[in-house]
Order: C-alpha cells, then sequence, then structure tokens
C-alpha cells in the first residue's frame, strides 16, 4: 500500500514526466543531509563561544599560577641567598677571629723571645742590672757607660716594637706590659738620660707614654 503510494506521487510536473523510486530516495537523502549540516553548523556555532571562553579561562589560569610560581621561586632565592649570606658572614667573622688569634700568639712569641734575649744579657753582665732594676746612678765618668747605653736602646727598641703591635696584644698582655715599661723608666736614671738624649729616634707616643709614668708616682 505504501509503495503504490509512493508511486502514485512519483510525478514531476514540471517535465510532466514520471520520477523513479530511486530519484525520491536520492532527493530524501539529500534532504535530510542537508538538514543535519545545518544543525551541525547551529551547534558548533553555539559552543564556539564556550570554548573559546573555557581556552580563554584555561590560559589565564595557568597564566596565573606561572606568576605565582615565580613568585615563589624568587622568595625562596632570596632567602636563601639571605641564609648563604649569614654563613658567610658567619665564617668570614669565625676566619678573622683565628687569624687575630693567631697573629696574637705569634706577637707574643716574638715579644718574649725579644725580651729573653735582653734579660739572659743582664744575667751574664750582673753588673749591669742595678742600673735598670735598683735605680743606680750612671755616672758621666762609669766605665760601664757605653755597655749601659747599649743595653738602654735595646729595652727602647723592645718597648716600641711592643707599643706599634699594641692593637695586637690581648689586652691581658699588655698592661703588663705597659705597667714593665713605666717601671723601668722610673726607677733607672740611665734609661731617662738614654731617652732624653735619643728621643728623635722613638715614636712620640713611647716618649709620651714613658714621661707621663713619672706623674703616676
Amino acid at each position: 500500500m505504501a509503495l503504490s503510494v509512493l508511486l502514485s506521487c512519483a510525478y514531476d510536473h514540471k517535465t510532466q514526466c514520471p520520477v523513479s523510486f530511486f530519484s525520491l530516495l536520492k532527493v530524501a537523502h539529500d534532504t535530510d543531509t542537508d538538514l543535519d549540516t545545518d544543525f551541525d553548523d547551529k551547534r558548533n556555532s553555539d559552543y564556539l563561544p564556550l570554548t573559546r571562553h573555557y581556552f580563554r579561562t584555561k590560559e589565564k589560569h595557568l597564566t596565573t599560577m606561572a606568576c605565582e610560581w615565580t613568585q615563589i621561586a624568587q622568595a625562596l632565592g632570596s632567602v636563601g641567598g639571605a641564609v648563604i649570606s649569614l654563613f658567610g658572614f658567619a665564617a668570614v667573622t669565625w676566619q678573622i677571629r683565628i687569624n687575630t688569634m693567631t697573629m696574637r700568639q705569634s706577637n707574643h712569641i716574638a715579644i718574649y723571645s725579644n725580651s729573653t734575649e735582653i734579660w739572659k744579657m743582664i744575667a751574664e753582665k750582673s753588673y749591669l742590672r742595678p742600673y735598670f732594676y735598683d735605680g743606680k746612678i750612671m755616672l758621666s765618668d762609669d766605665e760601664n757607660r757605653d755597655m749601659i747605653f747599649s743595653v738602654a736602646e735595646l729595652i727602647a727598641d723592645s718597648f716600641e716594637y711592643i707599643l706599634i703591635d699594641k692593637m695586637l696584644i690581648a689586652p691581658e698582655i699588655w698592661e703588663p706590659w705597659e705597667n714593665y715599661m713605666k717601671k723601668i723608666y722610673r726607677k733607672s736614671s740611665a734609661f731617662r738620660e738614654f731617652i732624653e738624649i735619643n728621643q728623635d729616634q722613638y715614636s712620640r707616643k713611647l716618649v709620651k707614654l714613658l714621661s707621663d709614668s713619672l706623674n703616676e708616682q
């Protein structure tokens, strides 16, 4: 029954010719294809703005995350740099302290070594000791004058060396040496005479330190 209806309708009024069944099927297929295409185009046109919005949002989100990670990395780098600088400063400070201790120790050894040679000379020539430690007066015609002045020069040079290296001498070491220098100057008139005659070859600090000791009596 359906077939006879189709056959009865299969007639082209323009050409006044019957239309075959297969032609009708082709027309129906083409029409359906056009409808599907129109639907797909409409659907794509509806979803295209949504797709663009999604990718833009995703891109913005990824960009924001990248910026955040960059800021975190910079912050960590700053903290790490500060920590490294702190450890570096501590290491340098410790090294300076070790070097200072080493220099002080070497300086103390040099001072005592030099002084020991002078004391050894005085011990070997015991007649010289009273001129420096016991207040014995050196006369202008004293037969030991040249030897006394030679020892006085050694002592003065030793005092000059100690005063120059004062910054490298520990406070607990410097104070006894300062007292010793002042004691020799106060008790030995021969040493005072030598300094007065040859004060131009010694620093003003040493001359002043020794001369001021007379006012401390």
